[in-house]
């Protein structure tokens, strides 16, 4: 359990981390720049943080809510006598990830 938090956050800081550095490299070299005296690295800081935080517990609990979905939609499928409903299954579940695929890309 306290691994899978540990990793979860973990991966949420190398996704969030590069892109900050992006940002405070452009504000140095001046093309996007910060002003210290708003305050603007403190609440960059404390957006990464904030942010960091919120992704890492979104994927905890996308991870442990359809992992409980997966385990009951397979032990009801395995269940099924009727091949026609587990072969319909298995290509709606395959358009759903070409699509899913095709949006990302």
């Amino acid at each position: 359990m306290k691994n899978r938090y540990s990793h979860a956050f973990i991966s949420a800081s190398f996704s969030i981390i590069p892109m900050v550095f992006i940002i405070l490299v452009l504000s140095w070299t001046g093309v996007a720049p910060l002003n210290y005296a708003r305050g603007d690295y403190w609440l960059l800081i404390s957006g990464m943080i904030v942010l960091i935080l919120g992704l890492g517990t979104f994927s905890i609990g996308c991870s442990s809510s359809l992992s409980k979905v997966g385990e009951y939609m397979g032990a009801s499928l395995s269940k099924q006598k009727n091949l026609f409903i587990i072969i319909v299954f298995a290509f709606a579940l395959l358009l759903m990830m070409l699509l899913a695929l095709k949006c990302k890309y």
